[in-house]
């Protein structure tokens, strides 16, 4: 028997809160490995490294911004983005935002004893602000599936 449109995006609202959390630890383990080892940008792996985490961002940037759900139908796709999905999505953003200002005045701080490079700087802010916006809304939605 097929699923209507609403048990599809019922499913699936459950699979992205969890995937999101499963996301973001992938995410900041990856960005531990970049970090603890030190790497030259000029080589092979550096590049690769580099490459992996700008694909990694941008397709959890386009994630949280869309909701993700490419590959389903536009009737599902509205369904899971829904008012409170927004609100989760915006809250996310906003705790992102706060989250790289902050991060950007640690290393603001740090740099006055330890300099920072300006690519690690950004790759840092950016990790943060990611890390911190896909957590949130993951959180919230999974409170919200909780309470519904």
């Amino acid at each position: 028997m097929a699923e209507t449109s609403n048990q599809i995006a019922e499913r699936l609202s459950g699979k992205r809160a969890r995937v999101l959390f499963v996301l973001t630890i992938v995410f900041l383990s990856q960005q531990a490995s970049y970090f603890s080892s030190r790497h030259d940008a000029a080589s092979a792996v550096g590049h690769f490294k580099i490459a992996a985490w700008l694909v990694l961002s941008i397709v959890l940037l386009a994630m949280l911004a869309t909701g993700g759900a490419w590959l389903r139908s536009a009737e599902v796709r509205a369904l899971l983005n829904d008012e409170t999905t927004r609100e989760h999505r915006k809250t996310g953003f906003v705790n992102g935002f706060w989250a790289a200002c902050v991060t950007a005045i640690v290393i603001y701080a740090v740099d006055l004893f330890e300099p920072v490079s300006g690519r690690d700087t950004v790759h840092i802010i950016l990790t943060m602000a990611i890390a911190v916006a896909m957590l949130t809304f993951a959180r919230l939605e999974r409170h919200a599936l909780r309470d519904a």
